[in-house]
Formats: C-alpha cells, sequence, structure tokens
C-alpha cells in the first residue's frame, strides 16, 4: 500500500521490519534501485513517502552506513526521476534532472551545511563525468555512483 500518513511510521516500520528479520539496510538493499513509490507499495499500511525516507535517514545515522544511504537515495532518485534515464548533455538541465537532483541535495542537506556541501561536490561530480545518455544507476553500488562520490563521506553527517 503506498501513499497516505501512518500515524506511529517509526513504530509500524519497526515492527514490520523485526517481523522479517530485516535491518532497514537490508530491506533497500534486498530491492536495489527501486523507487520509493515502488518500495511504498511493500508495505501492508499507508506510509508517506517523507515517513520512510525520515526513517531510513536515522537508521542509516544510528546504524553507520550514511555514505552507503547516500549513494543509495541519489540512485533512487535518478532512477525515479528519470524514467527514461539521463538525458543531460549540458546546457540548461532538463526539468526531471535538475527535480532528481535536487531532491537529493535536500535530502543530504537535512543533516547539516557539511553534508549538504558535500552533496553538492557529488553532483558537480556527476555532472562533469558526463553519464551516457539512458543511463540509469542501478542502485548504491553502481560503478558510476561509487567513482563520482569518491572521497565524499558522508558519515560524520549525523
Amino acid at each position: 500500500m503506498s501513499g497516505g500518513w501512518h500515524p506511529d511510521a517509526q513504530g509500524f516500520l519497526d515492527r514490520w521490519l523485526r517481523e522479517r528479520d530485516l535491518s532497514a539496510q537490508q530491506f533497500l538493499a534486498q530491492r536495489p534501485g527501486w523507487p520509493w513509490g515502488k518500495l511504498l507499495r511493500e508495505f501492508d499500511e499507508p506510509v508517506a513517502p517523507v515517513q520512510l525516507v525520515c526513517f531510513l535517514q536515522a537508521a542509516a545515522a544510528r546504524d553507520g552506513w550514511v555514505d552507503w544511504f547516500a549513494r543509495d537515495t541519489l540512485a533512487r532518485a535518478l532512477r525515479e526521476r528519470l524514467r527514461r534515464g539521463w538525458r543531460f548533455g549540458g546546457g540548461e538541465m532538463d526539468f526531471p534532472t535538475a527535480m532528481a537532483l535536487s531532491d537529493w541535495q535536500t535530502t543530504m542537506g537535512t543533516w547539516g551545511a557539511g553534508c549538504g556541501d558535500w552533496a553538492r561536490k557529488v553532483v558537480d561530480a556527476l555532472l562533469q563525468a558526463e553519464p551516457p545518455m539512458g543511463w540509469r544507476p542501478s542502485g548504491a553500488d553502481d560503478p558510476l555512483l561509487m567513482a563520482v562520490f569518491g572521497t565524499a563521506r558522508f558519515d560524520n553527517c549525523r
């Protein structure tokens, strides 16, 4: 079930994962590249996208996988917004690409200015890498994402 607002998303998602013997990271890793909307359909109760992202962000900070979370959420944002793949080839950026990148930067920036700065550096590196037309990241460990993240470290963004 997707959409809606859950009155106790934290409790529901904790319980849902525990019943399936999954950590939050395992849940995501078993569904690489799935857009947020498809992830939400996994649940048998309504959860808003922002509730899921906040839950996962807190789990990443608590359990020490913020770097992986950063790559994973960028991959999901790009896959969700760029359904036909990468289309930006320089010049004026198309709206779906701008939305995907700004959504991700906003998510990462909620941890503070330092994280926002790292996110901007990653976006700049991605644009400089000039992904091939049609590219969609396979997930957090996509080779192009790994390359553009380079030395960016988000684990201090808690």
